[in-house]
């Protein structure tokens, strides 16, 4: 961009975001303060995301049933 001064000057541009990886819901994640938002230990990260990945099993194996059910009928 050009300064008062006629110069052609290149502005820095911001760290782009990083998506959110877990399922909470968005409106819920932002209404969270700052400091809860954001985890720095590895295991609490580790184990937080083995705990998600066992809720998403239960929930593909339920499905799955009710679906087998349905093809017996």
């Amino acid at each position: 961009s050009l300064t008062p001064g006629n110069r052609i000057v290149y502005l820095y541009t911001k760290k782009v975001g990083i998506a959110l990886k877990s399922t909470c819901d968005l409106r819920f994640f932002m209404r969270l303060s700052e400091a809860r938002r954001h985890v720095s230990q590895a295991w609490i990260k580790c184990t937080f995301l083995i705990e998600d990945q066992k809720i998403i099993v239960k929930v593909l194996r339920a499905e799955a049933q009710s679906q087998k059910a349905k093809f017996k009928k």
